[in-house]
């Protein structure tokens, strides 16, 4: 639950191409590189020009246990592994996040005392840095302005949850956020932290901490037909969405302790929901499906149907372009799958991954 939750706001920076201050040429991808040759050709392909970066392992669970956990880089609008990102001999990645210069981040969870983040430059080719984290770390979030938030257990197995946020480039936190309770948070583009903590009941307690302050400001209860949050969003003007096992996404305007809107899916269970960078929203199905709605509407515009019949969708990840990359559950492999902005056609154009594959989308070259 904690992993799917920490991959929302990752799908929500990666896919708004202007998000931070990453505007112009990119000065750390050199302008000869093939990189940046074929980012001219986008209009004529089917793949965005941006580098895809999928989590998984390198052969199946049952052969040796498995194998490392790496970051594969799918670049150059390719269909095959371009290179991959890490230490072949290491099996602690958890998870990436994609800033909005198109930095790469890795964390690493090597015990449950010690973790590591470790950030790239965009297209994973040179490592520019690495912070140290005081615990196992499990979630890395990035808001509009660049800073990181890493979710760990300061006292490893058992111990308090802690947020350190760290401003760009900075390998220290000034500012550590200690959780009231086991939550599970993301971080909206302004830097608001929603905090989500369960209790007696069918209700979920929703804590909010403004931009740049250690404390909650205010908090406020969501019931519904199960005490535990599917998942849950926030927009680019830090709208709350959030999900919990019923057929509505409830979205909550900052500041609010009452839903604003009430978005129906018309499904069973909507399970992860991501933004693209003009407000449009898709959303996963329990049995495979994606629901696309159109910014400002309540229901949807149209449906994608389940790639091959898999199901549930483990990662969703919207691209510069209003397109749309899911990670299919496909038992032994899984597919990763790219729909085009307004489609419904499926292109597995990444193939197929051992382990269930997060998938994040980096910043096209300009």
């Amino acid at each position: 639950m904690r992993y799917l939750l920490a991959l929302l706001t990752i799908g929500l920076l990666a896919g708004c191409s202007s998000a931070g201050n990453g505007s112009g040429n990119n000065s750390e991808i050199p302008a000869n590189s093939s990189f940046a040759r074929r980012a001219s050709s986008v209009q004529s392909t089917s793949m965005p020009a941006a580098p895809i970066y999928v989590l998984h392992n390198t052969r199946p669970p049952w052969l040796h246990g498995g194998g490392p956990v790496l970051v594969g880089i799918y670049a150059d609008n390719g269909t095959s592994v371009s290179y991959r990102v890490g230490d072949v001999t290491d099996n602690s990645a958890q998870q990436v996040a994609v800033d909005g210069l198109g930095r790469l981040y890795v964390l690493n969870s090597f015990s449950t005392t010690a973790s590591a983040v470790a950030v790239y430059s965009p297209w994973g080719r040179q490592l520019r840095y690495t912070i140290s984290v005081p615990g196992r770390a499990y979630n890395i979030a990035l808001d509009g302005s660049r800073n990181l938030y890493v979710q760990y257990l300061a006292g490893g197995a058992g111990g308090p949850e802690d947020i350190s946020v760290y401003a760009p480039g900075s390998t220290t936190a000034p500012r550590i956020i200690q959780l009231e309770g086991t939550a599970e948070e993301v971080v909206a583009p302004s830097g608001t932290i929603y905090a989500a903590a369960y209790g007696s009941g069918n209700n979920a307690q929703i804590t909010v901490y403004p931009a740049g302050h250690a404390k909650p400001s205010y908090s406020f209860t969501i019931a519904g037909p199960n005490p535990y949050v599917w998942s849950f969003q926030t927009d680019q003007s830090s709208n709350f969405y959030v999900t919990n096992l019923s057929p509505n996404i409830l979205e909550y305007a900052p500041g609010s302790t009452t839903p604003t809107r009430t978005l129906t899916t018309g499904s069973e269970i909507p399970h992860l929901m991501s933004f693209d960078s003009n407000g449009n929203l898709y959303v996963s199905d329990s049995d495979g499906t994606i629901l696309y709605f159109q910014s400002g509407s309540t229901t949807p515009s149209y449906t994608i149907p389940a790639y091959e019949g898999l199901s549930p969708i483990t990662s969703l990840a919207t691209d510069p372009f209003g397109g749309v990359f899911a990670v299919y559950d496909g038992g032994n492999k899984v597919p990763v799958t790219y729909y085009g902005s307004g489609s419904s056609t499926p292109q597995p154009l990444v193939g197929k991954m051992y382990w269930f594959g997060q998938v994040a989308v980096g910043k096209p070259y300009q």
